[in-house]
């Protein structure tokens, strides 16, 4: 089980991105104080919600939960459901609006939170150690309902990452390439010297 916030200010991008998908590849499994009927409204009740506090401007809360290929079998919708709000009760997403919508379209099981900061009574849902919080708890998770623990990098599907996601991923290829043939930091400082390209260390042209 791993957990990822995304970042972003547009309520209407999430609920496309999260409803978008073609017929029976995204469903939702629950919801609270929005509007079900189109994801014109659904972005409508998320977007008059946070108009009681119009001077806050990150209030799209959007976390991915995605889980390892192993524990497929076991992924009902409602065990993802236990384990979607059991989470958000840790992460003290509670008193708000939020839709929890399951995705089919790729090989491991995963699940979509997207919320509103601004909470029913217009305080705000804390987001201070937000990225500490979440590795944390979704640890705390996986061994209490008995989840699969990843034990590398090997399983991640690196074309879908973009970045320094993708860029981390690639230094740790070469890496695993390299080091058992480099006797001494040195050699391994030379070797990916020479391996890695300024292109792939510096894709942004810095």
């Amino acid at each position: 089980m791993i957990g990822k916030i995304v970042t972003g200010k547009s309520f209407g991008g999430a609920v496309r991105y999260l409803l978008g998908k073609e017929p029976g590849k995204a469903y939702i499994l629950t919801s609270d104080g929005v509007e079900l009927t189109s994801q014109q409204a659904l972005t409508g009740s998320f977007e008059f919600q946070r108009r009681a506090r119009p001077d806050v401007e990150r209030v799209v809360g959007h976390i991915s939960l995605s889980f390892h290929p192993y524990d497929d079998p076991r992924m009902s919708d409602q065990l993802m459901l236990d384990l979607a709000r059991e989470y958000m009760q840790r992460m003290e997403i509670t008193g708000t609006q939020y839709l929890v919508v399951r995705h089919t379209d790729t090989k491991h099981p995963h699940l979509h939170i997207l919320y509103n900061r601004v909470r029913y009574d217009t305080t705000l849902v804390p987001d201070r150690n937000e990225r500490l919080r979440n590795m944390r708890i979704c640890k705390e998770l996986k061994q209490e309902y008995g989840l699969t623990f990843s034990h590398g990098k090997e399983q991640v599907a690196t074309e879908r990452l973009h970045g320094p996601e993708q860029l981390r991923h690639r230094i740790y290829d070469h890496l695993r390439e390299l080091l058992p043939d480099c006797a001494s930091w040195a050699t391994l400082a030379e070797e990916l010297a020479q391996t890695i390209s300024c292109h792939d260390l510096c894709p942004l042209g810095w």
